[in-house]
């Protein structure tokens, strides 16, 4: 028993032996020269931040900033771009028990990122007319915007 062991263990230190050099390529005076390939490969990878919920300052004249569209992570290959829609669930109003206040929103077209790491900050801004603000009646008024991230072709 210990001799069929012992050539056991034997046959198999051989086999391995065979099998290590050929995982590898070789080179021999028939073929001197060989090639690998050397590759890296970089996967799509994006994030980008809106604005969280804020709240207007009544009477507030003029543009007020709600907040910025950025890209924390933006790897997209070279043929793509990442295009940012935005959408009012009011058509650009506030909306209440007491009626509703309209708003312009500024900064929401021509969202967009073309290269790889763009730094580009996209500010957002509400802006009401004073009449609109004098005219509502005391209450709370809200709307609500949707961001929609579309990667498309160029």
């Amino acid at each position: 028993m210990k001799k069929f062991l012992s050539v056991l263990v034997a046959v198999t230190v051989i086999a391995l032996s065979c099998l290590l050099p050929v995982s590898a390529g070789t080179a021999t005076p028939s073929e001197p020269t060989g090639g690998s390939e050397i590759y890296a490969e970089r996967t799509e990878d994006i994030s980008v931040t809106y604005p969280a919920d804020v709240e207007i300052p009544w009477n507030t004249e003029g543009d007020f900033e709600i907040g910025t569209i950025y890209a924390e992570r933006m790897v997209i290959a070279a043929h793509k771009k990442v295009v940012i829609s935005v959408t009012s669930q009011n058509d650009c109003a506030l909306v209440g028990d007491g009626g509703s206040i309209p708003y312009t929103l500024g900064g929401a077209d021509a969202i967009e990122f073309t290269v790889v790491n763009d730094t580009t900050v996209f500010p957002l801004n509400v802006n009401v007319a004073k009449e609109d603000w004098n005219a509502a009646p005391a209450g709370d008024y809200s709307d609500i915007l949707t961001f929609t991230l579309s990667y498309v072709e160029k």
